[in-house]
């Protein structure tokens, strides 16, 4: 099996490896997919294989082709096997892979990592007990043919009901708070059923502070912030025996993060990007591929001009990553972008060959 490292973090696939956090460059080219599941894990040695059974069920039932369809899973830090029984299950995939990181950072920051790794089109995550069925996904990623993001939402009538009237009221009380902190209006920003275009992806994470379960409130925030639509999808789930999250515990800490993060909203991440005259970016996604850029955002903004965003990138790699793009394509000015440079952009794709 490969195996690569950089950091926190571990790349492990029965077919490739690829770097993950560093601007390098990855072991070898790979064929294309379309999306990639991510799979946020942290001990769930117990329950990850009952999940991928209902994965192959969708795939067998024509929902999901995982021909086409990359899974990734992030162990995060895990106490248990997790990293090793997820090995074996990507190694009996088509397209499995496993990112480990070196110890324990949160939710956010397992998604994050997974949406950095990323090199397709579209990207899906998904809570490692797969108690929303994968056979929704479909519905998932055609809304994304009409909005950046999309979301799973579980309100029925207007509210989530949780199997008890304990967890329901909890979390009816939890989403009013989070509601009055963000201004989403959403009735179910916590449903761990969400895909989004990986370009706008890429986007969402660089910006992201959190690195708790409170990440899906901050990246809806935004995505509101950056005039972005988000399109809400009806799924149904079902509770799954065996979850981490302590619903008393876990809720102050993500009204903790959240009251945070909107303090530091003025200061946001530095982004750079590679700016480039009108026409000239024939040749970008080769130049891009088989590099920490491929997959990068690339902005049009309204005056024509493209712009190469070095996303989920800190200054010490961006700068390097995105002076070899200007090598390779004969120009262009490095330099920071703003917020209102992306959120007044005309047009936003991934560099993919």
């Amino acid at each position: 099996m490969k195996h690569r490292s950089h950091g926190h973090t571990a790349l492990r696939s029965p077919k490739r490896a690829r770097s993950h956090l560093a601007g390098r460059e990855r072991v070898s080219s790979v064929p294309r997919h379309e999306t990639t599941f991510l799979i946020p894990a942290f001990d769930e040695a117990d329950r990850l294989a009952q999940g991928v059974e209902r994965l192959r069920t969708a795939s067998h039932e024509g929902r999901i082709d995982l021909e086409r369809t990359e899974i990734l899973f992030i162990d995060d830090g895990s106490g248990d096997a997790t990293a090793e029984v997820a090995e074996k299950l990507a190694g009996d995939l088509p397209h499995g892979a496993v990112l480990r990181l070196g110890r324990n950072f949160g939710k956010g920051a397992a998604i994050r990592a997974g949406v950095r790794a990323a090199r397709t089109a579209t990207v899906l995550f998904t809570d490692a007990d797969f108690a929303i069925d994968p056979r929704q996904a479909p519905s998932l990623l055609e809304a994304l043919e009409h909005a950046p993001v999309a979301v799973g939402t579980r309100a029925i009538g207007g509210h989530i009901d949780y199997g008890s009237t304990l967890r329901t009221w909890a979390g009816r009380s939890f989403n009013t708070l989070v509601r009055s902190l963000s201004k989403i209006e959403m009735r179910d920003t916590q449903c761990g059923f969400k895909a989004a275009r990986t370009a706008h992806a890429k986007i969402l994470f660089h910006y992201a502070t959190i690195d708790g379960f409170a990440f899906d409130v901050e990246m809806l925030s935004n995505a509101g912030s950056l005039g972005w639509q988000v399109a809400e999808v009806p799924v149904s789930w079902r509770d799954v025996a065996g979850s981490h999250v302590d619903v008393a515990r876990h809720s102050a800490t993500m009204l903790r993060d959240l009251a945070k993060a909107r303090l530091r909203a003025s200061k946001r991440p530095s982004l750079l990007g590679l700016t480039l005259e009108p026409g000239a970016d024939e040749g970008l996604g080769a130049g891009c591929a088989d590099s920490s850029l491929e997959a990068a955002p690339v902005v049009t903004t309204r005056d024509g001009r493209v712009i190469v965003l070095a996303a989920l990138h800190v200054p010490a790699e961006a700068s390097p990553a995105l002076q070899r793009l200007r090598t390779v394509l004969g120009g262009g000015i490095v330099r920071p972008v703003r917020f209102d440079e992306v959120a007044g952009a005309r047009r936003i794709v991934a560099a993919l060959r």
